[in-house]
């Protein structure tokens, strides 16, 4: 049956303008006002004083207070708001597969990937020229006098060590997370407050900060011996007209780094970097999977394109589709309201529209989700080994896309419950319809778990933050536990369902508890 074409122009430019704008403008402002409490609890953990603890209080309570430390604390916090802008733009809700690793180099020398690689750097840099003009000491300036007694100007090698430092991790951040899919979207199966998800993952992602930070300074110690030690010196040197201090020991010199006070602040600039980063990313990707209440009908004629069968059938438009999923999932489990909405008659005629519209979309996902499975365990079948699949239409998404647990799961909550909620008898009609679709997805899924038992270890290597890898598993337990309830639902009328021969031994199995 062909299908008929929705509106989708329509939800695509009202959610982006009227949802996810201001989703994003609220991000941005909440990661801009943090800034500044975290800059200056770094400040003070810099400047700690163990010996004179209530001279280190009372500097730091004066420090927040001169107009100079709040120049500088507003050029981080204008810095990270562009930084935050970045990091919503990057997110995404399909994860990209790609075939090889010729590709994901490819993908990685992109200009555009490129452009924000050397962005997050820069920035980042930026931040951490504002983190040593705050610490002041020996790393303040660029340029220091060469000694007490001399008018010659020399180049302050710490100072330019811990700014390079801030651009190699805002540089290695922004690179791994593209190769890590650090900006692709989970969204929650269990709704909770932003509030408690941003409370809970606080000592976390605090924790994750600084082990990060260490295990990559090493490497970055290692980078400016052997690289840009001599090279950077010696451009700026020349191009500022600066001396190069022979009073103290060269930073990349083996005594030079031994300087446990430049570890120190590399090391807490570097945190506080990773720190503002990632509590960025958590805060736009709290506000992107934020649940989105869409209408299941409406009276008013300027929303009635704006409605939740609409939003399913958005393709063109992944983040309002993946809403879509989890509002659906979200009614067939805590809204008995609405879906009462979903099986209730129009004024005139008395049709189910609501279910007609809502149930299409569902069995057209469900038929799309077993080809595409099906699809790829017959290229398995074909060549014998498993391997990558890259494009979008192409790629084997199942253990990454959680939407596509969280529209399966609604159609068989609403079917296990429909004996006692579906007054009108609206489901009965497409009920063979639903069961024969689930059924042919079942023996899918589990053909395709016999085929790839050990697909998880592809998926761990290269996102090893895809905490929905389980969903492949939990899937089939869902449908298989599903089915069960329906059977003892409907007890014997079950099997006057009308079915094919072949689904109709499948459905025994499920009645004599065998499968």
């Amino acid at each position: 049956m062909e299908r008929v074409s929705n509106p989708v122009s329509e939800i695509d430019r009202w959610f982006n303008s009227e949802v996810i704008r201001w989703r994003r403008f609220a991000a941005v402002v909440w990661t801009t006002l943090v800034t500044s409490p975290i800059v200056y609890a770094t400040i003070a953990v810099a400047n700690i004083n163990p010996f004179h603890l209530l001279n280190w209080i009372t500097e730091s309570l004066l420090f927040v207070c001169t107009a100079w430390t709040w120049s500088y604390v507003v050029v981080s916090m204008l810095t990270l708001l562009l930084l935050s802008r970045l990091i919503g733009n990057t997110l995404m809700v399909v994860p990209v597969i790609h075939v090889n690793r010729w590709e994901k180099i490819v993908n990685i020398l992109h200009p555009r990937c490129l452009y924000f690689v050397f962005s997050f750097g820069i920035m980042c840099s930026i931040i951490t020229w504002c983190y040593v003009r705050l610490v002041a000491g020996v790393y303040h300036s660029l340029s220091s006098p060469c000694s007490h007694h001399s008018s010659r100007i020399c180049l302050n090698e710490h100072h330019l060590f811990i700014v390079l430092h801030g651009f190699y991790v805002g540089f290695v951040y922004s690179f791994t997370g593209r190769l890590t899919r650090q900006n692709y979207v989970v969204f929650p199966i269990i709704q909770q407050s932003k509030f408690f998800q941003m409370k809970s993952s606080i000592l976390s992602l605090m924790l994750t900060s600084i082990y990060v930070t260490l295990s990559r300074l090493r490497y970055f110690y290692v980078l400016y011996y052997l690289l840009l030690g001599s090279a950077i010196k010696g451009f700026l040197a020349k191009k500022f007209d600066l001396s190069q201090s022979h009073d103290e020991a060269a930073i990349n010199s083996l005594s030079g780094m031994l300087d446990a006070s430049l570890l120190w602040h590399c090391a807490l600039s570097g945190s506080l970097l990773h720190f503002l980063l990632s509590l960025t990313t958590k805060i736009h990707k709290l506000y992107h999977t934020e649940w989105y209440h869409f209408p299941v009908e409406t009276s008013v004629e300027q929303y009635k394109n704006l409605c939740l069968h609409n939003a399913l059938c958005c393709e063109r438009n992944s983040l309002i589709q993946y809403h879509s999923y989890q509002d659906l999932y979200l009614l067939s489990r805590h809204s008995l309201h609405r879906r009462l909405q979903l099986f209730s008659l129009t004024h005139l005629g008395g049709h189910p529209q609501n279910w007609i519209q809502v149930s299409k979309e569902c069995l057209h996902l469900l038929t799309t989700f077993t080809e595409e499975l099906a699809t790829y365990n017959n290229k398995i079948m074909a060549n014998g080994n498993i391997t990558y699949v890259g494009s979008e239409k192409n790629a084997l998404t199942f253990g990454l896309e959680l939407g596509r647990y969280l529209f399966i799961s609604p159609i068989l909550s609403i079917i296990e419950d429909i004996k006692s909620e579906d007054k009108f008898g609206v489901v009965q009609k497409s009920l063979p319809q639903i069961i024969e679709s689930i059924l042919m997805l079942q023996e899918q899924v589990e053909k395709h778990l016999r085929l790839v038992p050990n697909i998880s270890k592809h998926f761990d290597r290269g996102n090893n933050k895809a905490s929905d890898l389980p969903l492949r598993g939990a899937l089939k337990i869902t449908m298989k536990t599903a089915m069960y309830r329906i059977v003892d639902r409907f007890g014997e009328h079950i099997k006057s369902v009308p079915l094919s021969g072949e689904h109709q031994r499948y459905l025994k199995n499920f009645i004599d508890y065998k499968e």
